[in-house]
């Protein structure tokens, strides 16, 4: 496991969502004689009959049961940690300005700067531990000239999580700990097939933003933004078809423009 740290602190604040990577990060930590603290967040979700989401999906009640039987299993205590007002003033808040500007939002860069790894070491400071762990895939290191830290790509380039944590400020990221920097995903599932989670291993892996399904993503954002009718031109400036705004569009959408015989790209 990359890190440099010795042996005269063995605690660390392990943030867990249910999934496979944070539990068998937890599960490394363990193994290599650190001694976990596990926890979850709770945020909120778009509570808007629009949404096909009724709970936040890095913290439903099956994401809490797989915690629950995780840290059980491991012997690690844990704790469920309220941060839906945070979120909402942080990334729900981050997320409408940039649609007004016709920015394409980022919110998982958000909330890991401004949630998830500020609670996380928030909760540890009170507890007197200095690190932090989670089951991002990436990689870091210390640069000697610059004297500072790096993120770097993880060992699994597919998977590899370092852009999200762009913006993590440099006292943390001496204390974070990747514990599956330097593992793929095939041999996290090896593991947890291994180790007697195999529970773990059938879980889908979610590609919504947590607080609002995909599918109901665009009525999200006529809420939060009225449409503004516009023309869709060629470089030619040929007249297509009309818009409803720039939010509602992202560069190199090529679905759901409402052309036909293309394709087209935004």
């Amino acid at each position: 496991m990359q890190t440099e740290i010795g042996s005269e602190n063995k605690g660390i604040v392990v943030g867990l969502s249910g999934g496979i990577d944070s539990s068998i990060a937890l599960f490394l930590l363990k193994k290599h004689g650190w001694k976990p603290i596990g926890i979850t967040l709770k945020l909120p979700v778009w509570e808007d009959k629009c949404n096909i989401l009724r709970e936040n999906v890095c913290c439903n009640k099956e994401s809490l049961n797989r915690v629950k039987k995780v840290c059980n299993k491991l012997n690690v205590p844990y704790y469920i940690i309220d941060a839906s007002e945070v979120f909402k003033r942080s990334v729900i808040k981050d997320f409408s300005q940039e649609l007004k500007k016709g920015n394409t939002p980022n919110p998982c860069v958000i909330c890991n700067r401004f949630v998830k790894y500020k609670v996380l070491f928030d909760f540890a400071k009170k507890r007197g531990i200095r690190y932090v762990a989670t089951g991002h895939y990436a990689r870091k290191r210390f640069n000697k000239e610059s004297r500072k830290y790096e993120l770097l790509v993880a060992k699994d380039r597919l998977k590899d999580q370092s852009y999200y944590l762009c913006l993590l400020p440099q006292k943390w990221l001496k204390y974070i700990v990747f514990p599956l920097g330097e593992y793929t995903k095939d041999e996290v599932y090896e593991i947890a097939s291994k180790e007697g989670f195999g529970f773990l291993t059938s879980i889908r892996q979610s590609q919504d933003f947590c607080f609002v399904s995909e599918k109901s993503l665009d009525a999200f954002i006529r809420k939060v933004i009225r449409p503004k009718n516009g023309f869709i031109l060629e470089k030619s400036g040929k007249v297509l078809c009309t818009h409803q705004g720039i939010p509602f569009y992202t560069i190199g959408q090529r679905r759901g423009i409402g052309l036909s015989g293309g394709p087209y790209y935004v």
